[in-house]
Order: C-alpha cells, then structure tokens, then sequence
C-alpha cells in the first residue's frame, strides 16, 4: 500500500524557497520534486504492531480561535494520545532526504551554502530527522486508523472527484495539468482517502473555541 507522502509538506518547502530564490534562478528548470518517487511504501510494516494504543474518537479538541484548523488541532490531540513503538528509520531517512533533496536544489540554483539556506530557514539536520519522524508516526497512526475504521474509496468517488483534485493539484502546487495526469493518479486517490478520512475524524470529534 503507498500512502500518500504527507506531499503537501514538501510542496509547501518547495513554494517557500521558490519564493527565496524569485530574485534569480533559472525560470525553465524542473522544480524540486517535479520528478521525483512522491509516494512512500507502507507495505512492510503493520500498523497495527506499531501503535500500541490510541484514542481518535469522542476527544473534545479546543481550538486557538474559531479560524484556527479543526485537522491541525486534531491531529495533535490524536498523536497525544498515541502510544507508539520505534519508527522505521529506513522510512524517516525517506522523508528526511525529501527535504534535503529541496534545500540542497536551491542552494545550488541560487549559488548558496547548503549550511546557508538551513540557517535561512531556521532549521538544521537534527531538526529535519526529528520532523521526519514525526511525519512517519503520523503516517503509521493514519493507516492504522484506516485499517481499524475500513475506510476506504468506491469507484463511484474516484471517478466523480478526480477532475476536482487534478485541478487543484495544478492550481494549489503549479504542477503541469499533463504531468498530474500521467504521473500522480496514486497520489490523488490517497488524497481523497486522506480527505475522507479526516471527514470521519472531525464528524467523531468534538471541537470547541478557547475563551
């Protein structure tokens, strides 16, 4: 099973640092990750070894202000409650050179230290592993959840909604209408099981605002 590679992360770096680099660069190169393996396998580890216990129904979220984001604050009143075993680290060394890969690419389009543009950003290599595994534990809590609920997408979905999120792949991310169309089928129906998915949580979860 390839999960969806929590993507939105990774093209919300690469926005970031296209941004740092407007001021020079060359406009006809590929992108960070235009081309690259975007989904991570799953299928050799069992979620359900890896989380040891969990609560993902019946919290009472409380949210910052009513603008704040009901799935940003669930997910952490979730992982809260998450008692898990060690993370793979052959899948966070994944998601940890995801980001290398990207910091690495604009450090050399815009002639900059590799050490620069981490300094830049706030970040440093330590910092990018521990995040990988943080983006790896939410994986394995997210299938896990899917797995246990039996979530899962009928035909009549994929087809009724695939139009709506090749669209906003091209309009959120920029991809090329043809690549999404060829190259990221996969990833659009992990999406929409993700999408569906958080539908579930928020519909099993109480929210309120803090006074």
């Amino acid at each position: 099973m390839n999960l969806v590679k929590r993507i939105v992360v990774f093209l919300i770096v690469a926005a970031s640092l296209l941004s740092f680099s407007a001021c020079g660069g060359d406009d006809g190169a590929d992108t960070p990750g235009e081309n690259a393996d975007m989904t991570l396998d799953y299928s050799d580890v069992d979620a359900a070894d890896f989380v040891r216990s969990i609560t993902y129904k019946g919290l009472t979220v409380t949210l910052a202000d009513k603008n704040a984001s009901r799935e940003t604050a669930l997910w952490d009143s979730i992982l809260a409650t998450a008692e898990t075993g060690e993370i793979p680290e052959d899948k966070a060394m994944y998601y940890f050179q995801q980001t290398k890969d990207y910091y690495m690419y604009f450090a050399g389009d815009m002639e900059k230290d590799y050490e620069y543009v981490l300094r830049h950003f706030g970040t440093d290599e330590t910092k990018m592993m521990d995040e990988a595994k943080e983006l790896v534990k939410k994986d394995l809590v997210y299938l896990y959840i899917v797995n246990t609920e039996g979530i899962a997408l009928t035909d009549g979905e994929k087809t009724e909604l695939f139009d709506k999120y090749v669209d906003k792949y091209v309009s959120d991310y920029s991809y090329n209408r043809d690549y999404v169309l060829a190259n990221m089928t996969d990833i659009i129906y992990e999406s929409m099981l993700y999408d569906k998915t958080m539908e579930f949580l928020i519909a099993n979860n109480t929210f309120v605002v803090q006074e």
